[in-house]
């Protein structure tokens, strides 16, 4: 499924595809980031840590975290359910991830509250319930979490979760395009351009595909090509 965004976050992620990359002994930095498919789901997340062994990596990581989550901090908390989520460091188990970010989530942790708005959407590791997925995800939203914003533009648009409503859509999408997310502003400019949930204004449009073409966005870069010409 085609990557629809990257974002950075403040805390520790790691990727199973591109973790330790380099080789055991090569000396890396610490890089966070990660990447979700077009439904939302996190394919990727990284971390890179200093020169030990694979498995000393993620152990040393571990051990670190869990005893400062099990102290109650919240960081801690939210690293612990990424390893269980993902399985890098310890088997793959969604319902030890969904009680390690809920427990982060109650301290008004704003990722870990996306995370259990997408895991009780999805019905990984408990069951699937829509009230609870956007509760979540507007707690996330409201703590100025991008994605999150974005994906409730998501779900309005598209009618999932919650009844369609372009007008709302368009209030979440332009709470993250205006941090600067790419997807945001592409999804904004195409509500301009069309007039849904918002008054039709091409120079609105045209100015959020800017936005997102100028952050690498190709569909962006070709829709406001199209749109330039159209206004000359």
């Amino acid at each position: 499924m085609r990557l629809l965004y990257l974002f950075s976050i403040s805390l520790l992620f790691f990727t199973p595809q591109s973790a330790f990359a380099q080789d055991d002994s090569e000396h890396v930095q610490i890089e966070e980031s990660a990447e979700t498919t077009e439904d939302g789901q996190f394919v990727t997340k990284t971390i890179q840590l200093q020169s030990v062994s694979k498995s000393q990596k993620w152990q040393m990581q571990i051990r670190g975290h869990q005893i400062k989550a099990e102290q109650g901090e919240a960081r801690s908390q939210f690293a612990m359910g990424v390893f269980y989520h993902s399985g890098k460091g310890v088997k793959r188990d969604y319902e030890q991830a969904f009680q390690w970010f809920e427990k982060a989530a109650d301290q008004d942790h704003p990722t870990a509250q996306y995370f259990l708005g997408i895991m009780y959407r999805d019905g990984q590791g408990i069951k699937s319930n829509e009230h609870n997925a956007m509760k979540w995800l507007r707690l996330s939203a409201r703590n100025n979490s991008m994605v999150a914003q974005y994906t409730l533009g998501e779900a309005y648009a598209k009618g999932q979760i919650v009844d369609q409503d372009y007008k709302e859509a368009a209030e979440w999408y332009e709470k993250a395009a205006q941090q600067g997310y790419e997807s945001a502003q592409f999804a904004l400019a195409e509500l301009y351009l069309e007039g849904r949930g918002v008054r039709m204004d091409l120079e609105d449009a045209l100015m959020w595909f800017e936005k997102a073409a100028d952050q690498g966005n190709e569909d962006a870069k070709e829709e406001y090509e199209k749109l330039l010409v159209r206004l000359d």
